[in-house]
């Protein structure tokens, strides 16, 4: 799961994806899109390579790019093909 190129602001690279766990009651639930933009940042900086997000259909990989691009149009920050 390391493969691929590595987004890094000024943080060194640790190889490794994330993984986002949302519980309530003790159980795992749907977490959401991306959509923390100083979340994705700091996944950014800290050079991991990809966010894990558990979602109604099952667990979706995202790369750490396209993590942050997500959480930047969510927060209105950032517009796509602009």
């Amino acid at each position: 799961m390391c493969a691929g190129p590595v987004y890094r602001i000024s943080g060194i690279d640790i190889s490794c994806d994330l993984v986002h766990v949302k519980v309530v009651n003790g159980s795992l639930v749907s977490s959401g899109p991306p959509s923390c933009a100083a979340c994705s940042l700091t996944i950014l900086d800290a050079g991991i390579r990809a966010v894990w997000l558990f979602h109604e259909d099952g667990w979706r990989r995202y790369e750490a790019l396209d993590f942050h691009e997500r959480s930047m149009d969510a927060e209105g920050i950032l517009k796509r093909g602009v």
